[in-house]
């Protein structure tokens, strides 16, 4: 059985929501490589300016590392931080919604 964490990321600007989800999906398959990976990033939802990301727990900490990394796309510069790391997708709705936004 493959376990997954779910991750919530808030964007700003909110704007740029897609190009941040396209890049966290390139940056993570180059990080940890095509050939050894089997499971896939998947944008399980998206609330308003935050992202629900599903990683295996295995490879939790290199998503972590391409969020953090990501800082500009096509000139644009762009916030993205983890809000919280959750085991179901019940909760992490449930916290991108009651959580206040970080930035305004």
């Amino acid at each position: 059985m493959k376990v997954a964490r779910y991750i919530i990321v808030e964007v700003h600007p909110e704007e740029a929501i897609d190009k941040v989800a396209n890049e966290l999906l390139r940056l993570f398959e180059k990080v940890v490589g095509i050939g050894l990976f089997r499971g896939r990033l998947i944008i399980a939802d998206r609330i308003k300016n935050r992202l629900i990301i599903r990683v295996p727990t295995r490879y939790l900490k290199y998503a972590r590392y391409v969020i953090l990394a990501l800082r500009e796309i096509d000139n644009l510069k762009i916030i993205a931080i983890t809000i919280s790391v959750t085991g179901t997708l019940r909760k992490a709705r449930a916290q991108a919604r009651s959580i206040p936004p970080l930035l305004s």
